[in-house]
């Protein structure tokens, strides 16, 4: 008022300037987030079992041992498992019952997504002497920490296995580690010669989610029964997520072993069991499971 005035503005009684307003914009929700923990867990202890010990001083690993099971069968307690029977998998690699015991179970519909170890340590062996294709690795098995402390001396002197360190590519910042010759125990020169197969299967038990090359896409697609590109044949059938239904002479998968699609599988137990719900849409394995086709071009700088 006192501003009116000393502008000199008459009729200042029409200016209703103490009038208020109540306007609802928008509706406020209230939310209060509730975190839902997983129950308590506990420990287990660990075993050194002693076909693993036999494994490490001679280079064979007993074929009825039951220290060890196939890497993928191990998952059979996942959320993921659901979605797929894991026998389909390749069972050439190899995990031992320790790496798999991580916490004792509570409750028999509990899910081990949360309590899933992660590949460190790799025990390769290229047979029972060095004369049988030394540089030529026949077996792999993933083993926990402690298995590697326990190992390491007995490694240390051995002839045909090796310890090795490895961890999933995080992200193209970084180099994969998946040539397993990082760190070795002892050291092996020349370098050993690791199967294509051993890696591919190595690298999607343990999460790796970026490629190095084109040519390593085509393997991976291969090992999943994926079309690595656009089908031209009106005979041959791709579900949506890219998955080969098979033709007039070749079976579902492409021959991969698959009878039905891994796609729902992998996407489960990488975004749940190895990257604890973080997207992996953005990666190279992302793009695949989602029914895309890469190009050369996907892959520059990968290296």
């Amino acid at each position: 008022m006192e501003r009116l005035r000393a502008f000199e503005c008459g009729q200042i009684a029409q200016y209703d300037l103490s009038e208020e307003q109540e306007r609802e914009l928008a509706p406020e929700i209230e939310q209060e987030r509730q975190n839902q923990r997983p129950n308590t867990a506990f420990p287990t202890s660990h075993d050194l079992h002693p076909d693993i010990i036999a494994f490490v001083a001679k280079g064979i690993l007993k074929p009825t041992s039951t220290a060890v099971i196939p890497a993928f069968e191990a998952l059979k307690s996942t959320s993921a498992a659901r979605h797929l029977n894991l026998g389909q998998f390749p069972v050439d690699l190899l995990v031992t019952c320790d790496f798999i015991r991580t916490v004792k179970s509570t409750a028999k519909t509990a899910t081990s997504d949360l309590y899933e170890r992660h590949v460190n340590w790799i025990l390769t062996s290229t047979g029972s002497t060095p004369e049988q294709s030394a540089k030529h690795v026949k077996q792999m098995l993933i083993i926990s920490p402690h298995e590697a402390q326990a190992l390491l001396p007995t490694v240390a002197k051995s002839s045909s296995v090796t310890l090795h360190i490895y961890a999933p590519r995080p992200s193209l910042d970084f180099a994969s580690l998946d040539h397993l010759a990082l760190y070795t125990t002892p050291t092996r020169n020349p370098p050993l010669v690791i199967p294509r197969k051993l890696i591919l299967l190595l690298n999607l038990f343990a999460g790796q989610r970026f490629l190095e090359s084109y040519t390593e896409y085509k393997e991976l697609c291969s090992l999943l029964g994926l079309a690595h590109m656009e089908m031209d044949d009106e005979d041959t059938k791709v579900s949506a997520d890219g998955f080969i239904l098979g033709n007039d002479s070749a079976l579902p998968g492409g021959g991969s072993g698959f009878t039905r699609s891994p796609v729902p599988f992998l996407k489960v137990f990488l975004s749940k069991c190895r990257w604890y719900c973080e997207s992996v849409e953005r990666t190279h394995v992302g793009r695949i499971l989602s029914g895309g086709i890469l190009e050369e071009g996907d892959f520059e700088g990968a290296q």
